[in-house]
């Protein structure tokens, strides 16, 4: 098996047009999607999921920066568990839920974006296969054992080692352990 040849996911140009529709009547600076992990169970949120979803308060505090500080546009891609919340729980923030529903938008959006920020998790597989920008975090976790996302399961599963990146990456893409 060549491990340095891949698929590569690409949006249909009728999605980006529907985007560029969307954010039509933005001002939108260069984009910097962030998509989040929010997985729960009847409002009961697993050990595991703990560690593997995202931190809500952090990510809001990079998209403050990335907006105050480098003048992008955050667009925040929430979990679908998170789409009844309010725009005001999002600090104001641009929010995509139409990308969280619907793996074309996402795509169009993530090939839109100037930088895709996410953590490991089923949708960022949509990043590893492109040739999008993008920072992945949390792509093994020492603290999880045994299970997806555990660091001997990434090792398993992608044949790397821990801190090494994936092979078919390239120099705009990197995975963080």
């Amino acid at each position: 098996i060549n491990t340095n040849v891949r698929p590569i996911i690409k949006s249909q140009d009728h999605y980006l047009d529907l985007l560029n529709i969307l954010h039509s009547n933005k001002n939108y600076k260069k984009i910097i999607s962030i998509s989040l992990r929010s997985a729960k169970n009847k409002n009961f949120i697993s050990e595991i999921d703990k560690y593997r979803n995202s931190n809500l308060k952090v990510w809001l505090n990079v998209a403050d920066w990335i907006k105050e500080e480098l003048n992008f546009t955050p667009i925040i891609i929430p979990d679908i568990t998170q789409i009844d919340l309010e725009d005001k729980d999002f600090r104001g923030h641009e929010v995509s839920r139409m990308a969280s529903m619907n793996l074309n938008l996402r795509v169009a959006l993530y090939q839109k974006s100037f930088l895709n920020l996410t953590i490991s998790a089923g949708f960022s597989e949509l990043l590893y296969h492109s040739n999008y920008s993008f920072l992945s975090f949390k792509f093994g976790d020492d603290r999880i054992k045994k299970y997806t996302n555990s660091v001997e399961d990434n090792e398993s599963t992608y044949g790397i080692k821990k801190g090494e990146q994936l092979p078919f990456l390239t120099k705009k893409q990197k995975i963080f352990w």
